[in-house]
This record gives structure tokens, C-alpha cells and sequence, in this order.
């Protein structure tokens, strides 16, 4: 799937981003096919199998650009993803903006409300809130890293790292971001192709 996933992001309407991709100690050819994309935009860092905390602090501390979205190796971007999320968090001025989540399961794609963010009400749409607006729902919004736009500044002030060696790396990473946070918006548009399948 790590070609696909590469792919996404190669042919994306914008094209100014730098594309960090961390080898985890792959075990098969995952290797050979990112070595095979030649595209100055491409960072690839290999270390040994960490897991998927180690994995995205060492992709944030590799980072230069002024935001930062995660992509997992077996899923991928819609055409506009970075286009549509950078407008948001930089029209809105933001620290971090969510957006949808589709599943696909390699035949049909699928929605369900937790992605879609069904839990926000409509007074949420096309304006700024704060996590504090948020407290009677706040157990029901999706902890997904992957469905966040971040200021790569404001990560860095509050000195966000995903916690490394376990398994929902991103539910404390969500929590400890979103409610430092001070400005947050939503999109109700789908932008992520999250990839179900039997692996």
C-alpha cells in the first residue's frame, strides 16, 4: 500500500510540501518502493521498529513546514487533501483543523459518524471555537492524528510528542493538543481514505 499512499501525496493539486516518509523497520520491500520515487520533496528516514509513536516524533522532528498533517503508510489522500485542509487552518487562522475521515475497504468506501464528525453540532461549521466549547462532547471527537491539520509552531511551543511503545499513540497525543489549543475549526469534507483490510 506504501505506493498508493507515496502516490496521494505526489499528485496532490498542491504542490508545495515536503513529504517525510519514516521506514519503521520494515520487514518486506516497503524499502526498494519508496527508494524507487524520485521527487526532491521526498525525506526518507529508516530506523529500526519503534512503532508508530517513534515513528511520527522523528517525522516531527524532521520537520520544516509551517503545518503538518500524518498519512499512514496503507492509506491515502484525496486529490485536494492538503489544499483544502491549509486553506482552512490558514484562512482561519487555526492551531489545528479536522477534517473527514472515509474508509475503504478495497471495494467500497463507507462512512460513519465518528469520522464524519457527526458530533460536533452545525453552530461548529465554518467558524473558530475553543476545546472549552466542546466539554459535553469532547469523548466523542475522533483522536485520529491523521485527521488533523497542526501549526507546526504551536506543536512545538507546547512541546507535543506522541507517547512511544504503545498501541493508540495518538488518543493521549489528541488530548494533550486539543485542549492546549486556543483556536480549532472543522470541515465537513472528506479528505482521508482510511484502508480496512485483513493486514
Amino acid at each position: 500500500y506504501i505506493k498508493h499512499a507515496i502516490e496521494s501525496v505526489l499528485s496532490q493539486t498542491l504542490t508545495d510540501f515536503e513529504l517525510i516518509v519514516v521506514d519503521d523497520g520494515s520487514t518486506d520491500n516497503t524499502s526498494d518502493i519508496v527508494k524507487g520515487f524520485d521527487d526532491e520533496r521526498i525525506k526518507v528516514i529508516v530506523q529500526s521498529n519503534k512503532g508508530p509513536g517513534s515513528a511520527r516524533n522523528k517525522a516531527l522532528e524532521t520537520a520544516t513546514g509551517e503545518y503538518v498533517m500524518f498519512l499512514d503508510g496503507d492509506d491515502f489522500f484525496l486529490s485536494d487533501a492538503l489544499k483544502s485542509a491549509y486553506h482552512e487552518i490558514t484562512s482561519k487562522k487555526t492551531d489545528i483543523s479536522i477534517f473527514q475521515i472515509i474508509k475503504y475497504d478495497g471495494d467500497k468506501y463507507s462512512e460513519n459518524s465518528w469520522f464524519n464528525l457527526d458530533n460536533f453540532p452545525d453552530e461548529f461549521e465554518n467558524r473558530i471555537f475553543s476545546p472549552h466549547e466542546c466539554r459535553d462532547f469532547l469523548f466523542d471527537i475522533s483522536v485520529s492524528a491523521c485527521q488533523k491539520i497542526f501549526k507546526r509552531q504551536f506543536l512545538t511551543e507546547i512541546n507535543a510528542v506522541f507517547p512511544e511503545g504503545i498501541y493508540f499513540e495518538d488518543m493521549p497525543f489528541f488530548f494533550y493538543t486539543f485542549l492546549k489549543a486556543e483556536r480549532v475549526s472543522i470541515i465537513k469534507k472528506h479528505l482521508y481514505v482510511r484502508r480496512k483490510h485483513e493486514g
